[in-house]
C-alpha cells in the first residue's frame, strides 16, 4: 500500500497574509503523483516530519472550504453512517487513538486515515522544489504537476494574491 498526497492550492485575496486572511479560497484540489523523496521535504509524508523543509503545522486555521470539507468529517450520530460523517463514539476513540484531531468547534474531526497535515508558503514550496531537483539523478526529471503547482502560485502572487499549499498523506 503506498502513500498519497491530498493537496488543496488555496489563496487570499490582496497583499495580506495568509494566515491572518478572514477568508481563504481553493483554487485546485490537486491530483500529484506519488514522489515519496517530495512528500518527505514537504511534510515528512512517508518517513516523518523530521524530513520535512518545514515541519507540519496542521491545516490552518483558515482553511478554505473545499479542503475543510475533504480533511475533516462531521461529527454526528444521526447521519454517522453517511460517507463525510461519523459517530461520537468513533471520533473520541480516534481522537483518543492520536489518529484524529478536533476542529476548533469540535463538530468535526480529522479523517483518521490522514497524517501530516500542513501547509506552505509560496517560498517553502519552491524550497521544497529547489532540494528535489538537487536530489534527482541526472537526466531524471520531475513529475511536471509538481513544476505546475510552482507557475500557479507564482503567477497568484504575481497578480497580487497570497497563495498557499495546504496537505496531507494517506497510507
Amino acid at each position: 500500500m503506498g502513500t498519497d498526497v491530498h493537496a488543496y492550492l488555496e489563496f487570499a485575496y490582496g497583499d495580506e497574509d495568509i494566515r491572518d486572511a478572514k477568508y481563504t479560497w481553493c483554487m485546485a484540489d490537486l491530483h500529484m503523483s506519488r514522489d515519496y523523496e517530495m512528500f518527505d521535504l514537504m511534510a515528512g509524508g512517508r518517513s516523518g516530519s523530521e524530513s520535512a523543509i518545514v515541519r507540519p503545522r496542521g491545516v490552518p486555521k483558515n482553511i478554505s472550504y473545499m479542503a475543510e470539507v475533504a480533511y475533516y468529517l462531521y461529527v454526528d450520530d444521526k447521519f454517522a453512517k453517511e460517507e463525510t460523517f461519523c459517530s461520537t463514539e468513533e471520533a473520541k476513540g480516534w481522537v483518543k487513538s492520536g489518529c484524529s484531531k478536533w476542529s476548533k468547534d469540535k463538530t468535526k474531526v480529522s479523517h483518521p486515515d490522514w497524517h501530516n497535515a500542513t501547509w506552505l508558503t509560496l517560498a517553502e514550496y519552491r524550497k521544497c522544489l529547489e532540494k528535489r531537483k538537487s536530489m534527482l539523478a541526472e537526466g531524471t526529471k520531475l513529475h511536471p504537476e509538481y513544476e505546475a503547482v510552482l507557475a500557479t502560485m507564482e503567477a497568484l502572487k504575481k497578480s497580487g494574491n497570497m497563495p498557499r499549499l495546504t496537505l496531507w498523506f494517506d497510507n
